[in-house]
């Protein structure tokens, strides 16, 4: 854990220091910030893979169920590996879906999607030549996913372990590929959740399959909200904007001012619950509000109750690092318009932005 948490924060500080070099080419600061980018999102990874073996050792994994498209889900997952795959020069094919009649499932689909990223992602790694399979199967009452690989595949000693935390499939390429080892824990964890079952075929050097089977609930369709992300950032706002952001963390707030600023958008700063308050309520021209949950003080659940009360049109978008999806809930159950969890995605917060204003 150490030596997979500091290689990424290595990067992030050393590469943020050759930044400050006055004399630093602009070829080399795009490639500094990038691998700063990518340091990021690797760190962002393993905490997030942390959270989760915690909450399912205390054994507060709370289950949304919602009505999803099995065939969509594959259809993205494939379009989102693919220029992984791409760049190794290997094949990605989603092979057998269900039937138009028996694609839409009601099922918790954030953890669907997990578990079948995890194995991708590990199917990927695993994997130098050839290429990866997926698919599902309708067997009875019983769904059966699958993630096939051609890679380097788990020898006969390790089949009943490599579903333990912390272990990789091979001890001589582990330095080949970054990773804690809890992809697959939380897999099978979450799977057992959703009454489901997980089990592998594989050889050493024979590649491997990867099953896991979930009951089949049939869902009904229903009408859903407009996709937030169905409008990006690089559209141009219809009107002149103000919108309040309520932070009181110094850098996270320079953040979405300077995120915010570059679209032209005037923004008022506030660093507590109740500077956003009176902020609110003696400017009317603000159009929107980015509130922080956990603020000193009056919180951000309180000055969202206190806004509401003389301003109930105006949009209240929680941004919070609280980012777990019973977060979500209770942030939407208390009268925030939407939710936004950190770090921030700006595609989703410019497109959020389009949603409440125009």
């Amino acid at each position: 854990m150490s030596h997979e948490i500091r290689t990424p924060m290595n990067g992030i500080l050393g590469f943020s220091e050759l930044l400050k070099d006055p004399l630093l080419s602009g070829s080399k600061k795009d490639e500094y910030i990038e691998l700063i980018h990518k340091s990021g999102r690797r760190m962002l990874c393993i905490l997030n893979d942390l959270i989760d073996i915690s909450k399912i050792e205390a054994g507060e994994i709370t289950l949304q169920y919602t009505v999803v498209s099995l065939n969509d889900v594959f259809l993205d997952l494939k379009a989102f590996f693919e220029p992984q795959a791409t760049l190794k020069g290997l094949f990605l094919r989603c092979g057998k879906c269900l039937d138009a009649s028996d694609c839409l499932i009601e099922t918790d689909s954030t953890r669907l999607i997990q578990i079948l990223t995890n194995l991708m992602q590990n199917a990927l790694k695993y994997t130098l030549t050839g290429g990866i399979d997926f698919g599902c199967t309708k067997k009875g009452d019983q769904l059966e996913f699958y993630v096939r690989d051609t890679g380097i595949g788990v020898p006969e000693y390790l089949k009943e372990r490599i579903f333990d935390r912390f272990l990789q499939g091979h001890a001589d390429v582990v330095h080949l590929h970054d990773g804690v080892g809890l992809g697959l824990s939380i897999s099978k964890s979450l799977v057992e959740l959703l009454g489901g079952s997980i089990r592998l075929e594989s050889g050493d050097g024979q590649g491997s399959v990867f099953y896991f089977t979930l009951p089949y609930r049939k869902g009904v369709c229903q009408k859903t909200d407009m996709n937030p992300l169905s409008v990006l950032s690089g559209q141009k706002f219809k009107k002149d904007l103000c919108i309040l952001v309520a932070e009181d963390d110094n850098v996270n707030r320079i953040l979405l001012e300077k995120v915010l600023g570059g679209k032209n958008i005037d923004v008022i700063s506030a660093v507590d619950g109740s500077q956003a308050v009176r902020e609110a309520l003696r400017n009317p021209h603000i159009d929107l509000v980015l509130m922080d949950i956990r603020m000193p003080g009056m919180n951000g659940y309180d000055a969202l109750r206190e806004i509401k009360k003389s301003r109930p049109e105006l949009p209240v978008i929680a941004h919070t690092a609280f980012a777990l999806s019973e977060d979500k809930k209770k942030a939407l159950d208390a009268g925030f318009d939407q939710f936004l969890s950190k770090p921030v995605n700006i595609d989703e917060l410019f497109a959020l932005i389009h949603r409440f204003t125009e």
